[in-house]
């Protein structure tokens, strides 16, 4: 089913539009990473690892385009009441043009779409070769709970130190687990906090993805323009960060 859904978004992307139609396939590889770890224990070790390959193969071949697309919608976000500003213009187009690694403009990129094709049918055949029939669904439901104990030790550490590569790390944990439960058509209040929960996190590494890029084009940036954007990356950021919290609470407490 899932990787159905992937060759449709693949053979509707000039209707959906490039951006949507990577966004998809890349939300269709995470499922299936997802289903992946649901059923490793049963999986033979080196077939894990090689399907696991393939579609992080895939996501990682469609994500510079999707990161120059997120940094952009971010800009935009924080800039909403002053997109006329000449700081707002100015970093707009700075990220818009280069990319970070040489003095001159950035060249957009079209993702690869012969090799995804090819990279659907490499995991399509490999998936269909895992003897899956011995499966119990008992075994399946221990491991969307030994996600939601994992996100709960990953949020009280978050707690203690919520840097980047904590929050990241729960962030996939919590997208795992979501799309495990989807997979389980186990929906219920916990999956709607776990998707409230996954889109809080995965705002705030936004962030980190913006500040990241405007690192890397420093050399053509104005102080005052990143000041100006700081102001507003720390406010979203303290916002986020207190919604990621009341979710978490709901989930893993209560």
């Amino acid at each position: 089913m899932i990787l159905d859904e992937a060759r449709d978004q693949m053979r509707r992307r000039d209707k959906l539009g490039q951006k949507e139609a990577i966004h998809q396939l890349r939300v269709a590889m995470k499922r299936m990473r997802a289903l992946l770890r649901l059923v490793k224990s049963h999986v033979n070790g080196e077939a894990y690892a090689q399907l696991d390959k393939l579609c992080r193969t895939l996501s990682d071949d469609l994500a510079i385009n999707r990161d120059s697309d997120v940094v952009l919608d971010t800009l935009q976000l924080l800039a909403a009441d002053s997109m006329s500003s000449a700081a707002y213009l100015r970093l707009h187009e700075v990220l818009r043009l280069y990319d970070g690694k040489a003095s001159s403009p950035a060249t957009p990129q079209t993702p690869d779409w012969q090799k995804t094709v090819m990279l659907l049918e490499r995991i399509d055949q490999s998936f269909s070769q895992l003897s899956l029939k011995n499966i119990d669904k008992r075994d399946l439901r221990k491991g969307v709970e030994r996600g939601l104990r994992k996100g709960s030790k990953l949020w009280r550490q978050a707690q203690k130190r919520s840097d980047t590569d904590i929050l990241h790390d729960w962030r996939k944990v919590v997208k795992c687990t979501l799309y495990q439960k989807q997979l389980l058509w186990r929906s219920d209040r916990r999956s709607k906090l776990l998707k409230s929960l996954g889109s809080c996190l995965g705002d705030l590494h936004d962030l980190d993805m913006l500040e990241q890029h405007l690192l890397e084009r420093r050399r053509w940036i104005w102080q005052e323009d990143l000041e100006w954007l700081g102001s507003r990356v720390r406010q979203r950021r303290e916002r986020l960060l207190g919604q990621a919290d009341q979710c978490a609470k709901q989930i893993y407490i209560n």
